[in-house]
C-alpha cells in the first residue's frame, strides 16, 4: 500500500514537470507489481477463508456477506470522488463519463469494481477448485489475462496512443487481472509452493531484475514514440515483471516470518496492513486536497521532496481517518465508507 499511495503521489507531483524518460520509465514500471500482488493476497486470503470452507455460502449468500458491504463502500467513495472532481477540477456531475465512474469505478477505484467481480466469480465456480479442475481454471485465467495483455500491446503499436482509453475502460474487466487472484487461490491450497519460492529468493530476483529491464525498454520507447504511457499495465513486457514481482514479494515475506527476525520496524508495517483497505479507499482524496491546497506553497522544493512530504501528509491523514472511524460509536458511519 506505501507503493500504491506514493506511486500516486508521484504521478500528480510531477506532472507538468520535465523529467528523465528513462527515469520516468523505471519508475512507471518498477511500482507496477502492486495491484497484481494485492490482487494474488486476495485470492490467498479467499481461498483460505469463506470460500475454501465445505460450509461456504451460496453464490448469492457471497454476494450478500462479501460483495455487498464492499460495494456500499465502493459507491459511496465514487460519489466523493466525482464530487470533489467536480470542485476542484470543473468536471461534470451529470453525464455518461460521471455514471460510468460511479458504476465502475472512479479514479482508482476500478481496483475495487474488479475485485467484486473476481469474488463473484469465485463464489461461482469454487466446488470446482480443488485438484486437476482448479489447475485448469488457474490456466484458463493466466492465459485469459496473457490475451489481454497481447491484444492490448499490439493495438497499442499498430493504431497509437488513445489518452488512456483502452486501460481505464477494458482494464476493468476480470479478464485483465484473472490470473494474478487465481494464481492467489492456488497458492492458498499449495503452500509447499510458496515455501520453495521463499527458498529460491535469489534466482526469483534474478529473474524480476531482467524482466524489468524488459518491461522498462519497452515503457520507455512508448514514452519516447507517444510523449506519454497510455499503456502503463497493459504491455506484452508488464506481465512477466508484475508477476514475479509479485510472487518475490510474497515469497520474501515468507522468508522474513519464518526467519524469527522481529522489528519494531515490522510490527508497525504488520499493524498497518489492517488498515490498507480504508487507506485504499480514501488517499486519493487527500491526496488531491491537500495538493490543491499546498501545490503553490511547495514551489521552493523539489519534486523529490514534494512527493515526500506529501506522501507522508496523506498516509498519516488516510491512516488518521481509518483508525478514528473505527471508534464504537462511528460503527455505522464506518459500515458505509470502510467496511
Amino acid at each position: 500500500m506505501f507503493v500504491v499511495v506514493f506511486c500516486h503521489v508521484y504521478e500528480v507531483v510531477y506532472s507538468g514537470v520535465g523529467s528523465s524518460p528513462w527515469l520516468r520509465s523505471v519508475i512507471s514500471s518498477a511500482v507496477r507489481f502492486a495491484v497484481p500482488m494485492y490482487l494474488v493476497i486476495a485470492g490467498y486470503l479467499a481461498g483460505r477463508g469463506r470460500f475454501a470452507d465445505r460450509q461456504a455460502p451460496s453464490p448469492a449468500g457471497a454476494f450478500r456477506q462479501r460483495i455487498t458491504p464492499i460495494a456500499v463502500n465502493f459507491l459511496a467513495w465514487n460519489v466523493i470522488y466525482i464530487i470533489l472532481m467536480r470542485i476542484l477540477a470543473g468536471a461534470p456531475l451529470w453525464t455518461l463519463n460521471s455514471l460510468w465512474s460511479l458504476t465502475t469505478g472512479c479514479v482508482h477505484l476500478y481496483f475495487i469494481f474488479v475485485l467484486m467481480q473476481l469474488f463473484m466469480i469465485h463464489a461461482l465456480i469454487r466446488p470446482l477448485l480443488q485438484g486437476w479442475r482448479g489447475a485448469i481454471i488457474t490456466i484458463c485465467a493466466a492465459l485469459m489475462t496473457i490475451g489481454f495483455y497481447v491484444v492490448s500491446d499490439a493495438l497499442l503499436w499498430t493504431t497509437g496512443p488513445d489518452d488512456h482509453f483502452f486501460e481505464w475502460h477494458w482494464g476493468k474487466s476480470f479478464a485483465a487481472w484473472s490470473l494474478f487472484y487465481f494464481w492467489g487461490a492456488w497458492l492458498s491450497r499449495a503452500e509447499p509452493l510458496i515455501e520453495r519460492m521463499s527458498r529460491n529468493l535469489v534466482p526469483l530476483a534474478m529473474a524480476t531484475a531482467v524482466s524489468l529491464a524488459a518491461y522498462v525498454i519497452e515503457t520507455y520507447l512508448e514514452l519516447v514514440a507517444f510523449g506519454d504511457t497510455s499503456r502503463g499495465y497493459f504491455l506484452a513486457t508488464g506481465i512477466p515483471f508484475q508477476f514475479l514481482c509479485a510472487n518475490l514479494v510474497i515469497a520474501s515475506a515468507r522468508r522474513l516470518d519464518t526467519s524469527g527476525i522481529q522489528k519494531r520496524a515490522m510490527d508497525l508495517l504488520a499493524r498497518s496492513g489492517f488498515d490498507t483497505y480504508g487507506i485504499f479507499l480514501c488517499h486519493y482524496a487527500f491526496l488531491l486536497l491537500l495538493w490543491s491546497a499546498l501545490k503553490s506553497r511547495l514551489t521552493a522544493l523539489s519534486p523529490s521532496a514534494a512527493t515526500l512530504l506529501i506522501g507522508i501528509a496523506v498516509w498519516a491523514a488516510s491512516q488518521g481517518l481509518v483508525r478514528v472511524m473505527q471508534k464504537p460509536g462511528l460503527r455505522r458511519i464506518n459500515r458505509v465508507f470502510f467496511r
